[in-house]
């Protein structure tokens, strides 16, 4: 795939704060897309280790993958290089920046309609029965799956090119910490979302 990639991870279904079990990773580069499985992503990975990775919700997505790795430390090189981005705090941080709106989190059909007019079903009963797929034969797996999990992977890598172009017609003042300090924040969201699940020690 080329240099900037879309991401998307589905999963059983979240509950709680756990972190839920990796079913299949959808990659696309907006032109080429690939439906991975878990045993198939250190090899992918360091295939594309030099690779710009865009998800929408990006620390959801960093942690079940993290998870789902035997060895997560070229997964952690990534996020720490800044090259893990999110197009949910992009889109927030261009609201912010065009309107000094307090930045919101929308979901990926909001934005995904609003950058690259796509469509996308969030109502699609596959959404919530990817873990009938795990240690299922995918020969015989219905067709409905692997074309939701890649429709959202090509949206997010698509709505990221789109948001680039629009972060540039803003000037801002310095991309020190990625496109309207993106990056920085998807490191804040990293930590945070590893916090609210294992909990913090406080000495008083």
């Amino acid at each position: 795939l080329g240099h900037e990639i879309g991401i998307d991870c589905e999963t059983t279904v979240v509950e709680d704060h756990s972190v839920p079990t990796l079913v299949l990773v959808s990659v696309s580069d907006g032109s080429t897309d690939f439906i991975l499985r878990p045993d198939q992503l250190p090899a992918f990975l360091e295939q594309h280790e030099s690779a710009e990775f865009i998800a929408h919700n990006a620390a959801f997505d960093f942690w079940v993958i993290a998870e789902a790795l035997t060895e997560p430390e070229p997964w952690w090189g990534i996020a720490d290089a800044g090259r893990l981005h999110d197009t949910m705090f992009l889109d927030a941080l261009i609201r912010l920046a065009r309107t000094d709106d307090f930045p919101r989190s929308r979901d990926l059909g909001t934005v995904a309609r609003e950058y690259a007019s796509i469509e996308l079903d969030k109502s699609d009963p596959y959404r919530t029965r990817f873990g009938e797929l795990i240690e299922a034969d995918w020969s015989g797996v219905e067709h409905g799956f692997f074309d939701y999990a890649i429709a959202d992977a090509r949206a997010t890598i698509l709505c990221y090119h789109r948001m680039k172009a629009v972060v540039e017609s803003l000037k801002p003042c310095s991309d020190r910490f990625g496109l309207l300090t993106e990056t920085l924040q998807v490191r804040a969201a990293i930590a945070l979302d590893g916090i609210t699940r294992a909990g913090m020690c406080l000495d008083p």
